[in-house]
């Protein structure tokens, strides 16, 4: 089967990622971080990883690596019929992707810029106890003789302190306050606001003889965990020339 996407398709689905565009919009893809896989995966040693076809070429990169505002159609072939000009490589299917080109006339500049923002993580709905209520449960366990492990932190690792005779009571009681007032918000630690945002400023233009297509891109993902964030800088020139009115050349 054939999955045609054209570029007012993936302006619809709201993400800064040309995997996550592909993604939505055709069935019976999954993903797999940056990659897509079209027909599953069949091998734990070989990659099933679809070929990628640009402008005609056989590109070994990965779609993340394309800005999707650059983007005029994709096609996603997925039945051996489809894929059987391309051989044997494409075993796992073919993703061809057309870029977009230069038209004749006066310069056109465009810019286009995606935002989103999600929530952080947080204790408001979960119902945990803080620093006090888990030492008061802890102080009940070891007050009715519950059964403790010989731990060495904690409310319990200062009881047997006491019990043993390791630490006075006023050493204790101070010991036992502290730990009361200990309320670590591991949620602020380790995670932020995920944010995401890009950027994609392009110009085009030509004459009869001559058209141009440049564009530059930014993208930056912050992601809910700390320190997994992504960013990344695409750019891409065009140039197409009529020689004689017989020749053309696609740079």
């Amino acid at each position: 089967s054939v999955t045609i996407l054209k570029a007012e398709d993936l302006g619809k689905v709201q993400s800064t990622s040309l995997v996550s565009k592909i993604e939505g919009l055709t069935p019976g893809l999954s993903t797999y971080g940056d990659e897509l896989e079209i027909r599953g995966a069949s091998s734990f040693a070989v990659s099933s990883t679809p070929l990628l076809v640009v402008d005609g070429i056989v590109m070994n990169q990965s779609l993340s690596s394309i800005n999707p505002d650059d983007v005029e159609t994709i096609t996603v072939l997925k039945d051996a019929s489809s894929t059987a000009i391309y051989g044997v490589k494409a075993a796992n299917g073919v993703i061809v992707i057309t870029t977009k080109k230069g038209e004749r006339g006066r310069l056109s500049l465009n810019y286009s810029g995606n935002f989103s923002v999600g929530e952080k993580l947080n204790y408001d709905k979960l119902e945990i106890m803080n620093s006090k209520q888990r030492v008061d449960l802890s102080r009940e366990a070891y007050e009715r003789g519950a059964q403790v492990p010989n731990d060495k932190i904690g409310y319990i690792g200062l009881a047997l302190a006491y019990q043993r005779g390791e630490i006075s009571y006023d050493e204790f009681d101070r010991g036992a306050k502290a730990l009361e007032s200990v309320n670590t918000n591991w949620f602020d630690v380790l995670y932020q606001t995920p944010f995401s945002h890009s950027h994609s400023l392009s110009f085009s233009g030509g004459n009869e003889n001559s058209t141009y297509y440049a564009s530059l891109g930014y993208s930056s993902n912050q992601n809910t965990a700390k320190g997994n964030s992504q960013t990344s800088y695409t750019g891409r020139l065009n140039l197409s020339s009529t020689f004689w009115n017989k020749l053309r050349l696609n740079v």
